[in-house]
């Protein structure tokens, strides 16, 4: 969620105020000019927003550059394993680290020390999304501390050396307020910071005395109770607080304390330093500003979004009603009422999480006839995906809760079960009273969860997998039905184990109901999100001879049939609905002219697939195309490094893709033909200064030797007279493509990379 809302911050459009961009514009100017080193993190210690000087710390020019990224991408292992342990022990305790030194070491094994803060950060209803870290660069500080302590011990021993002397002329000029006390709780030793603090002219004139003579009574014993935990425990302890400084204006300071001991080890009073940190409090309030109001121009723009949806929606089905419903009609009906289910789940998460109530619990409803009147409609999904169901409800369970929401429980715990359950596998639905509880039972046979999935399926926006299928969603659906539940006064349980299943059990209060008291009826059941998927299966056709080849990768089949029916006209398409099943078919395929492949699929990705292919020497110039629905310039970047052709996002135009594979296919073609045309140069004066160099019988020994059939030797011979690939199909009475596969295969077989490398074998 952090990524999405400060990836986008300058992005304006309907609901935005209009005094937004030039604050946020204001802030980053502000935060990028600070020397400290300020960042936010999600829940997986990814970097979703960071300033210049965490960039320059990290070794990288341009602070984008981190974003998505983790420590261990720029820091050595050492550092960054304490850093990712440190903080997912903050995401889970919710405490905060605060000014702790932090030893950094990078890749290289180069020192740096920092004084760092980290703090949790929460949404408005509580729940940590993420965390705050501030850093300050003190590797000169802890040099001159090595360098001071190093003089101490050469010159202790030195009596012309006064140690205490140097001491107080380091507390006198230091920019944070610290003092000393003794067991009593009286000054022995502080700095002029500390004692304008106190209201004092000068730090003598404090000397001796305790808080109390300078301060309110009951601030004064506060302090003491503190200072004596600290002699109690012997462990420091950290606060914040509001002060008010000398110029009488509140600030915010950050006091640690410690023991003091002596020479023996024992306790002798209390050290205490305290620093201003009311620039970072103001930082951390307009970061929370910042971040409601792209929270609420996110819910805004879904707000408008929803109006043309509702308009394309009825327009779509008024005209299916008067023409009738085919398979591209019906794939469009579909993504929309996804987009839409979408759509709601987001602001319905929204409301949930800032308490906005919606639903009326005080009704009396049926449970068993809502559910027995979905029985129909769930068994129809469940069908439509291959999947069994059962139900077993019992009769008259009566509930207290508005039917809403219960329909709302149902269809995204279906929804849940359809999504993970491969084909062949069984969907139950149970309902009962046990005891004074209404007991609901969701039971799939699907891919199940481990412990530390279970721990976060009910968080906003969590996923269970980052492998993308062909139905994601955007993982609000369970953290809803855990908010309806809590809002009912009810309990969830989950029961999984990874290959067999889950089983999601809610447990209700049985209603306590009055003599005579009405139940809610003619409660109309919403149509769960259908997974069907139109187009069921799609085969290659339409292959014809002398047309380009374009290998298609993609995981959603709907996106394939559209593609393979916009560009098989003019395009032999091959198609592949993973990494894996696309290096197979690579294999009976001629070498295609273009790849087109999605990023985001299961198994071998996007990424994998195309560094796969790098490894080769026969697919290695074959341009590649990333499409993808990731739109981040760190995403684009990364894919043209890696030597990608071209990177399209979605939504896309098919013109502008068909206009790129046409480009890039015609550029191709006009560099062949002159590649060929130099080689056919070559060849010539080659064969004929060598004409006499071979006999028929070398020529036919080699062919042995290389293991080179009848027909191959055939395509051999025509092949090294200079014919092209459609002469040499004419000549032999057989189709391009065979031509193209025996030449493949007489390349894999002579190590030869073109007709240049063959002709100096064969000559």
């Amino acid at each position: 969620m952090l990524l999405k809302i400060y990836k986008n911050s300058s992005n304006r459009g309907p609901g935005n105020p209009e005094h937004f961009p030039g604050e946020y514009l204001l802030l980053r100017t502000l935060v990028d000019l600070l020397p400290d080193r300020i960042y936010m993190k999600d829940l997986e210690s990814r970097f979703v927003l960071c300033n210049k000087a965490t960039a320059y710390h990290a070794g990288v020019e341009d602070s984008d550059l981190l974003i998505g990224k983790m420590d261990s991408d720029f820091y050595g292992k050492e550092s960054a394993d304490k850093y990712y342990a440190d903080e997912q022990r903050l995401i889970k305790t919710g405490k905060p680290f605060i000014y702790i030194n932090e030893r950094n070491l990078d890749k290289a094994g180069n020192e740096k020390w920092s004084l760092t803060t980290k703090m949790p950060l929460r949404d408005k209803g509580g729940e940590i999304i993420g965390l705050i870290g501030i850093g300050r660069d003190i590797t000169d500080l802890k040099e001159s501390e090595k360098y001071i302590t190093q003089k101490y011990f050469s010159l202790q021993s030195n009596k012309s050396f006064n140690f205490k002397n140097i001491l107080q002329n380091i507390i006198e000029n230091s920019t944070d307020s610290i003092c000393i006390k003794d067991l009593e709780g009286r000054y022995i030793l502080l700095n002029k910071n500390h004692s304008d603090w106190l209201g004092a002219s000068d730090p003598q004139e404090v000397m001796g005395k305790k808080d109390s003579d300078f301060l309110p009574l009951a601030q004064a014993e506060q302090i003491r109770k503190d200072e004596l935990r600290i002699f109690y425990t012997q462990k420091p302890i950290t606060y914040e607080e509001k002060r008010k400084g000398p110029d009488g204006k509140n600030k915010w300071i950050l006091t640690r304390k410690y023991p003091f001991y002596d020479d023996e080890n024992r306790i002798i009073g209390v050290f205490a330093l305290s620093r201003d940190i009311t620039h970072y409090k103001h930082l951390e309030k307009t970061l929370r500003k910042v971040n409601k109001q792209k929270t609420q121009f996110f819910i805004n723009l879904a707000h408008e979004t929803k109006t043309p949806l509702t308009l394309i929606r009825n327009y779509l089905d008024n005209y299916i009603n008067k023409y009738g419903l085919n398979d591209d009609l019906q794939v469009i009906s579909n993504s929309i009422r996804k987009l839409l289910s979408d759509m709601i789940n987001y602001l319905d998460e929204e409301k949930l999480r800032r308490k906005q109530v919606f639903y009326n619990h005080k009704r009396l409803i049926n449970a068993s006839e809502l559910l027995i009147d979905k029985i129909p409609l769930l068994k129809e999904i469940a069908e439509e995906n291959k999947l069994k169901f059962k139900a077993d409800i019992e009769e008259r369970v009566l509930l207290r809760a508005d039917p809403l929401a219960v329909d709302r429980i149902i269809n995204n715990l279906i929804d849940n079960s359809v999504k993970y359950t491969d084909k062949g596998g069984e969907i139950r639905v149970a309902l009962k009273v046990v005891k004074e509880k209404v007991v609901f039972e969701v039971t799939d046979t699907g891919i199940g969860m481990n412990e530390e999935q279970m721990a976060c399926i009910f968080k906003p926006y969590y996923q269970l997998s980052h492998e993308k299928g062909t139905h994601q969603g955007i993982g609000m659906g369970l953290n809803i039905v855990k908010s309806i539940v809590d809002s009912l006064h009810g309990q969830i349980k989950v029961e999984s184990i990874p290959g067999k299943g889950s089983t999601f059990t809610i447990l209700f209060k049985k209603p306590v109901t009055q003599k005579n008291e009405e139940i809610m009826k003619e409660v109309i059941p919403a149509y769960p999100y259908s997974r069907k998927q139109v187009i069921k299966d799609i085969k290659e056709q339409d292959l014809g001879a002398g047309k380009p080849n374009i290998l298609l990768v993609d995981d959603n089949m709907d996106m394939l049939y559209f593609l393979q029916t916009s560009l098989k006209a003019k395009y032999n398409v091959y198609l592949a609905r993973s990494g894996e099943e696309a290096l197979q078919k690579l294999k009976t395929m001629p070498v295609p002219d273009i790849i087109i492949s999605d990023i985001m699929m299961g198994g071998i990705d996007g990424h994998q697939f195309f560094l796969c292919l790098k490894d080769t020497t026969e697919y290695r110039s074959v341009p590649f195309i990333f499409l993808s629905a990731k739109t981040v310039d760190e995403e684009k970047i990364k894919g043209l490094m890696e030597g990608a052709m071209d990177y399209i996002y979605k939504p896309f135009l098919i013109e502008e893709v068909a206009a790129k594979i046409q480009n890039i296919i015609k550029k191709r073609q006009e560099q062949r033909e002159k590649d060929i045309k130099e080689m056919e140069e070559k060849i010539a004066a080659l064969s004929k200064a060598d004409r006499s160099q071979r006999t028929e019988a070398d020529f036919m020994a080699l062919c042995s030797e290389k293991n080179i059939t009848k027909r191959e030797i055939e395509v051999l011979s025509l092949l090294l007279k200079g014919m092209y690939n459609k002469e040499i199909g004419n000549a032999l009475k057989i189709k391009l493509i065979t031509v193209e596969k025996h030449i493949q295969h007489i390349f894999q077989k002579t190590g030869a990379r073109n007709r240049y490398e063959l002709l100096n074998i064969f000559r």
